[in-house]
Protein backbone atom coordinates (compact mmCIF):
# COMPACT_ATOMS: atom_id res chain seq x y z
CA UNK A 1 0.00 0.00 0.00
CA UNK A 2 1.47 3.15 -0.52
CA UNK A 3 1.85 6.74 1.62
CA UNK A 4 -0.30 9.04 1.76
CA UNK A 5 1.28 12.36 0.37
CA UNK A 6 0.94 13.95 4.14
CA UNK A 7 2.70 11.03 5.12
CA UNK A 8 5.71 11.05 2.53
CA UNK A 9 6.20 15.07 3.84
CA UNK A 10 6.79 13.97 7.29
CA UNK A 11 9.03 10.70 7.69
CA UNK A 12 12.39 10.13 6.25
CA UNK A 13 11.91 6.87 3.52
CA UNK A 14 14.14 3.97 3.14
CA UNK A 15 16.31 5.25 0.94
CA UNK A 16 16.56 8.85 2.21
CA UNK A 17 18.19 7.02 5.20
CA UNK A 18 20.25 4.99 3.20
CA UNK A 19 21.44 7.74 0.90
CA UNK A 20 22.79 9.88 4.53
CA UNK A 21 24.33 6.52 5.90
CA UNK A 22 26.39 5.59 2.76
CA UNK A 23 27.42 9.90 3.28
CA UNK A 24 27.88 9.59 6.98
CA UNK A 25 30.38 5.92 6.08
CA UNK A 26 32.37 8.08 3.79
CA UNK A 27 32.93 10.97 5.88
CA UNK A 28 34.15 8.16 9.04
CA UNK A 29 36.31 6.34 6.60
CA UNK A 30 38.15 9.14 5.63
CA UNK A 31 38.67 10.59 8.91
CA UNK A 32 40.10 7.36 9.79
CA UNK A 33 42.27 7.20 6.46
CA UNK A 34 43.51 10.49 7.99
CA UNK A 35 44.18 9.73 11.60
CA UNK A 36 45.54 6.49 10.84
CA UNK A 37 48.37 8.34 8.31
CA UNK A 38 49.09 10.93 11.56
CA UNK A 39 49.78 8.12 13.51
CA UNK A 40 52.48 7.13 10.90
CA UNK A 41 50.94 4.08 10.23
CA UNK A 42 48.28 4.06 7.05
CA UNK A 43 47.81 -0.67 7.20
CA UNK A 44 46.36 0.19 10.66
CA UNK A 45 42.77 -0.39 9.42
CA UNK A 46 43.87 -3.20 8.01
CA UNK A 47 45.32 -4.65 10.92
CA UNK A 48 43.50 -8.11 12.44
CA UNK A 49 43.08 -6.63 16.06
CA UNK A 50 40.77 -5.26 18.76
CA UNK A 51 42.06 -1.84 19.02
CA UNK A 52 41.42 -0.51 15.50
CA UNK A 53 38.33 -2.30 15.59
CA UNK A 54 37.03 -0.84 19.19
CA UNK A 55 38.46 3.40 17.95
CA UNK A 56 36.90 2.76 14.75
CA UNK A 57 33.65 2.00 16.73
CA UNK A 58 34.15 4.43 19.81
CA UNK A 59 34.86 7.60 16.48
CA UNK A 60 31.22 6.17 15.30
CA UNK A 61 29.33 6.13 18.70
CA UNK A 62 30.99 9.59 19.02
CA UNK A 63 29.74 10.94 15.46
CA UNK A 64 26.71 9.89 15.67
CA UNK A 65 25.28 10.56 19.28
CA UNK A 66 27.09 13.93 19.02
CA UNK A 67 25.16 15.09 16.11
CA UNK A 68 21.99 13.37 16.64
CA UNK A 69 21.97 14.65 20.23
CA UNK A 70 23.01 18.45 18.72
CA UNK A 71 21.07 21.27 18.04
CA UNK A 72 21.39 19.96 14.34
CA UNK A 73 19.50 16.69 15.26
CA UNK A 74 21.54 15.25 12.60
CA UNK A 75 24.83 13.68 11.07
CA UNK A 76 26.10 15.67 8.69
CA UNK A 77 25.01 12.85 5.79
CA UNK A 78 21.48 13.41 7.20
CA UNK A 79 22.03 16.88 7.32
CA UNK A 80 22.88 17.22 3.59
CA UNK A 81 19.61 14.74 2.64
CA UNK A 82 17.26 16.95 4.39
CA UNK A 83 16.38 14.81 7.39
CA UNK A 84 17.00 14.91 11.52
CA UNK A 85 16.17 12.63 13.95
CA UNK A 86 13.64 13.53 16.92
CA UNK A 87 11.46 11.80 19.68
CA UNK A 88 8.20 10.40 19.53
CA UNK A 89 7.01 13.90 20.29
CA UNK A 90 9.22 15.74 17.33
CA UNK A 91 11.26 17.01 20.26
CA UNK A 92 15.42 17.02 20.29
CA UNK A 93 16.74 13.42 21.66
CA UNK A 94 19.02 13.60 24.60
CA UNK A 95 22.82 12.16 24.38
CA UNK A 96 21.52 8.95 26.46
CA UNK A 97 19.05 8.24 23.60
CA UNK A 98 21.19 8.78 20.77
CA UNK A 99 23.92 6.62 22.04
CA UNK A 100 20.58 3.96 22.67
CA UNK A 101 20.05 4.40 19.24
CA UNK A 102 23.34 3.67 17.69
CA UNK A 103 23.73 0.82 19.61
CA UNK A 104 20.93 -0.76 18.46
CA UNK A 105 22.20 -0.55 15.07
CA UNK A 106 24.17 -3.34 15.53
CA UNK A 107 20.72 -5.52 16.72
CA UNK A 108 19.30 -3.91 13.45
CA UNK A 109 22.35 -5.44 11.27
CA UNK A 110 22.71 -8.74 13.32
CA UNK A 111 19.13 -9.86 12.19
CA UNK A 112 20.13 -9.92 8.57
CA UNK A 113 19.84 -6.49 8.16
CA UNK A 114 16.17 -6.93 8.10
CA UNK A 115 16.36 -4.12 11.48
CA UNK A 116 17.20 -1.41 8.81
CA UNK A 117 14.02 -2.95 6.34
CA UNK A 118 11.98 -2.16 9.01
CA UNK A 119 12.23 1.56 8.50
CA UNK A 120 10.60 0.74 4.82
CA UNK A 121 6.84 0.09 6.13
CA UNK A 122 6.59 0.16 9.96
CA UNK A 123 3.69 3.14 10.43
CA UNK A 124 6.18 5.93 11.68
CA UNK A 125 8.96 4.42 9.39
CA UNK A 126 11.19 3.62 12.30
CA UNK A 127 13.96 0.94 11.95
CA UNK A 128 14.45 -1.58 14.84
CA UNK A 129 17.10 0.83 16.51
CA UNK A 130 14.45 3.70 16.43
CA UNK A 131 11.76 1.74 18.17
CA UNK A 132 14.33 0.52 20.72
CA UNK A 133 15.54 4.15 21.53
CA UNK A 134 11.75 5.71 20.66
CA UNK A 135 12.90 7.65 17.85
CA UNK A 136 11.67 8.98 14.65
CA UNK A 137 13.68 9.99 11.51
CA UNK A 138 11.93 13.17 9.95
CA UNK A 139 11.63 15.87 7.21
CA UNK A 140 14.05 18.47 8.48
CA UNK A 141 11.91 21.72 8.04
CA UNK A 142 9.07 20.52 9.95
CA UNK A 143 8.42 21.85 13.31
CA UNK A 144 7.62 20.12 17.03
CA UNK A 145 4.28 20.16 16.57
CA UNK A 146 4.07 19.11 12.46
CA UNK A 147 5.55 16.03 13.40
CA UNK A 148 3.67 15.49 16.97
CA UNK A 149 0.88 15.66 14.82
CA UNK A 150 1.29 13.63 12.12
CA UNK A 151 -0.66 10.79 11.16
CA UNK A 152 1.26 7.47 11.31
CA UNK A 153 1.78 5.94 7.66
CA UNK A 154 -0.52 3.56 6.32
CA UNK A 155 0.39 -0.36 7.47
CA UNK A 156 1.17 -2.59 4.42
CA UNK A 157 -0.43 -5.97 4.66
CA UNK A 158 1.24 -8.95 5.05
CA UNK A 159 1.66 -10.01 1.91
CA UNK A 160 3.39 -6.95 0.91
CA UNK A 161 5.54 -7.06 3.29
CA UNK A 162 6.40 -10.96 2.26
CA UNK A 163 6.42 -9.97 -1.34
CA UNK A 164 9.56 -7.20 -0.09
CA UNK A 165 11.22 -9.40 2.07
CA UNK A 166 11.60 -12.88 -0.08
CA UNK A 167 13.92 -11.49 -2.20
CA UNK A 168 15.86 -9.93 -0.19
CA UNK A 169 15.95 -13.06 2.11
CA UNK A 170 16.82 -15.10 -1.21
CA UNK A 171 19.57 -12.98 -2.01
CA UNK A 172 21.31 -13.27 1.26
CA UNK A 173 20.59 -16.46 1.94
CA UNK A 174 22.34 -16.61 -1.80
CA UNK A 175 25.49 -14.55 -0.52
CA UNK A 176 25.83 -16.29 2.39
CA UNK A 177 25.95 -19.97 0.92
CA UNK A 178 28.86 -18.53 -1.58
CA UNK A 179 30.89 -17.19 1.29
CA UNK A 180 30.39 -20.86 2.88
CA UNK A 181 31.84 -21.94 -0.39
CA UNK A 182 34.83 -19.18 -1.08
CA UNK A 183 35.83 -19.94 2.84
CA UNK A 184 35.75 -23.73 2.27
CA UNK A 185 38.25 -23.85 -0.76
CA UNK A 186 40.39 -21.06 -0.16
CA UNK A 187 43.63 -22.20 1.59
CA UNK A 188 44.56 -20.96 5.22
CA UNK A 189 48.32 -20.96 3.63
CA UNK A 190 47.07 -18.08 0.60
CA UNK A 191 45.72 -15.69 4.21
CA UNK A 192 49.22 -15.70 5.50
CA UNK A 193 51.21 -15.22 2.48
CA UNK A 194 48.78 -12.21 1.80
CA UNK A 195 49.24 -10.98 5.80
CA UNK A 196 52.90 -11.54 5.09
CA UNK A 197 52.84 -9.01 2.54
CA UNK A 198 50.94 -6.60 4.19
CA UNK A 199 53.31 -6.55 6.81
CA UNK A 200 56.42 -6.46 4.68
CA UNK A 201 54.40 -3.34 2.60
CA UNK A 202 54.00 -2.09 6.23
CA UNK A 203 58.10 -2.58 7.49
CA UNK A 204 58.75 -0.38 3.98
CA UNK A 205 56.99 2.13 4.68
CA UNK A 206 58.49 2.36 8.17
CA UNK A 207 61.91 1.79 6.53
CA UNK A 208 61.81 5.49 4.64
CA UNK A 209 63.16 7.15 7.21
CA UNK A 210 65.87 5.01 7.49
CA UNK A 211 66.67 5.45 3.62
CA UNK A 212 66.63 9.49 4.32
CA UNK A 213 69.19 8.65 6.63
CA UNK A 214 71.25 6.48 4.38
CA UNK A 215 71.10 8.56 1.61
CA UNK A 216 72.30 11.63 3.32
CA UNK A 217 75.06 10.36 4.71
CA UNK A 218 75.64 8.98 1.10
CA UNK A 219 75.25 12.66 -0.26
CA UNK A 220 78.40 13.91 2.88
CA UNK A 221 80.95 11.09 1.07
CA UNK A 222 79.79 9.99 -1.77
CA UNK A 223 80.72 6.10 -1.09
CA UNK A 224 77.32 4.18 -0.14
CA UNK A 225 79.73 1.16 1.03
CA UNK A 226 81.53 2.84 4.18
CA UNK A 227 76.98 3.96 5.08
CA UNK A 228 76.58 2.43 8.47
CA UNK A 229 73.72 2.57 10.90
CA UNK A 230 74.04 -0.12 13.46
CA UNK A 231 70.70 0.35 14.97
CA UNK A 232 67.73 2.40 13.52
CA UNK A 233 64.76 3.68 16.06
CA UNK A 234 61.57 1.84 15.81
CA UNK A 235 58.19 3.10 16.86
CA UNK A 236 56.44 1.18 19.41
CA UNK A 237 53.94 -0.08 16.05
CA UNK A 238 56.84 -0.58 14.00
CA UNK A 239 58.32 -3.10 16.40
CA UNK A 240 55.70 -5.36 16.89
CA UNK A 241 56.76 -7.04 13.66
CA UNK A 242 60.44 -5.85 13.24
CA UNK A 243 63.03 -7.09 15.30
CA UNK A 244 65.81 -4.85 13.87
CA UNK A 245 66.36 -2.51 10.90
CA UNK A 246 69.94 -1.46 10.52
CA UNK A 247 72.05 -0.04 7.49
CA UNK A 248 75.59 -2.05 6.40
CA UNK A 249 77.76 -1.10 3.84
CA UNK A 250 74.96 1.13 2.17
CA UNK A 251 72.06 -1.76 2.00
CA UNK A 252 69.02 -1.48 4.67
CA UNK A 253 68.31 -5.05 5.89
CA UNK A 254 65.04 -5.46 7.62
CA UNK A 255 64.68 -8.68 10.03
CA UNK A 256 61.22 -9.61 11.36
CA UNK A 257 60.19 -11.09 14.32
CA UNK A 258 57.67 -9.75 17.68
CA UNK A 259 53.98 -10.56 15.95
CA UNK A 260 55.22 -10.51 12.24
CA UNK A 261 53.52 -13.70 10.27
CA UNK A 262 55.27 -17.41 10.63
CA UNK A 263 56.75 -17.21 7.07
CA UNK A 264 58.77 -13.86 7.83
CA UNK A 265 59.69 -14.33 11.75
CA UNK A 266 63.74 -14.13 11.63
CA UNK A 267 64.06 -14.19 7.63
CA UNK A 268 66.04 -10.50 6.76
CA UNK A 269 64.73 -8.41 3.82
CA UNK A 270 67.25 -5.70 2.23
CA UNK A 271 67.10 -3.20 0.23
CA UNK A 272 70.21 -2.44 -1.87
CA UNK A 273 70.97 0.88 -3.40
CA UNK A 274 71.92 1.43 -7.42
CA UNK A 275 73.15 4.63 -8.77
CA UNK A 276 72.69 5.47 -12.41
CA UNK A 277 75.23 7.79 -14.53
CA UNK A 278 74.29 11.19 -12.89
CA UNK A 279 74.01 9.84 -9.73
CA UNK A 280 70.14 9.18 -8.95
CA UNK A 281 69.37 6.74 -6.70
CA UNK A 282 66.98 3.92 -6.50
CA UNK A 283 66.41 1.58 -4.06
CA UNK A 284 66.28 -2.39 -5.29
CA UNK A 285 64.20 -4.73 -3.41
CA UNK A 286 64.30 -8.13 -1.95
CA UNK A 287 64.99 -10.23 -5.42
CA UNK A 288 63.70 -7.53 -7.68
CA UNK A 289 65.55 -6.39 -10.78
CA UNK A 290 67.60 -3.34 -11.18
CA UNK A 291 66.28 -0.67 -13.31
CA UNK A 292 68.00 -0.15 -16.54
CA UNK A 293 70.76 2.31 -16.26
CA UNK A 294 71.70 1.50 -13.10
CA UNK A 295 74.56 -0.30 -11.18
CA UNK A 296 73.78 -1.83 -7.99
CA UNK A 297 76.34 -1.03 -5.36
CA UNK A 298 76.81 -4.80 -3.70
CA UNK A 299 76.61 -7.20 -7.08
CA UNK A 300 75.23 -10.19 -4.73
CA UNK A 301 72.43 -8.16 -3.65
CA UNK A 302 69.88 -11.19 -4.32
CA UNK A 303 71.72 -13.08 -1.39
CA UNK A 304 70.85 -10.30 1.10
CA UNK A 305 67.31 -11.32 1.59
CA UNK A 306 66.23 -15.13 2.71
CA UNK A 307 62.29 -14.02 2.98
CA UNK A 308 60.11 -16.44 0.74
CA UNK A 309 59.51 -14.95 -2.05
CA UNK A 310 55.77 -15.79 -1.63
CA UNK A 311 55.30 -13.21 1.24
CA UNK A 312 57.10 -10.33 -0.95
CA UNK A 313 54.85 -7.62 -2.81
CA UNK A 314 55.59 -7.33 -6.50
CA UNK A 315 58.39 -4.46 -5.98
CA UNK A 316 60.39 -7.15 -4.50
CA UNK A 317 60.17 -9.87 -6.84
CA UNK A 318 61.35 -10.12 -10.72
CA UNK A 319 59.29 -8.68 -12.95
CA UNK A 320 58.18 -12.53 -14.35
CA UNK A 321 56.91 -13.72 -10.74
CA UNK A 322 55.50 -10.71 -9.97
CA UNK A 323 51.39 -11.32 -9.59
CA UNK A 324 50.12 -10.07 -12.92
CA UNK A 325 47.20 -8.64 -11.04
CA UNK A 326 48.06 -4.63 -10.52
CA UNK A 327 48.70 -3.28 -7.04
CA UNK A 328 49.64 -0.70 -5.09
CA UNK A 329 53.95 0.19 -5.06
CA UNK A 330 55.46 -0.64 -2.02
CA UNK A 331 55.75 2.13 0.21
CA UNK A 332 59.65 3.45 0.83
CA UNK A 333 61.41 2.49 -2.69
CA UNK A 334 61.85 5.57 -4.14
CA UNK A 335 64.43 5.79 -7.88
Amino acid sequence: MSDTPHTLAVYAGFWRRAAAAVIDGGLLLAVLLGLSRLAGNPDLLLREDWLPSLFSGLLGLAYAAGFESSRLQATPGKRLIGIKVTDLGGRRISLRRAVVRHLGQFLSAAVLMLGYVMAAFTQRRQALHDKLAGTLVVRAALSVEQVAQAAPAQAWSRWSIAALLAPLLATWLALWVLGLEQGATRPAQSDARYHARTEVAAALYYASEAIDLAESAYAENSDFTSVNLPSVELGAEASRTIASLQVAAGSLHITFGGEAAAVLQGHTLTLTPALDGEGNIAWVCGYAEVPEGYDVVHEDYLSLTDVDASALPPDCLPEAEAAPEAEEPAPGLKA
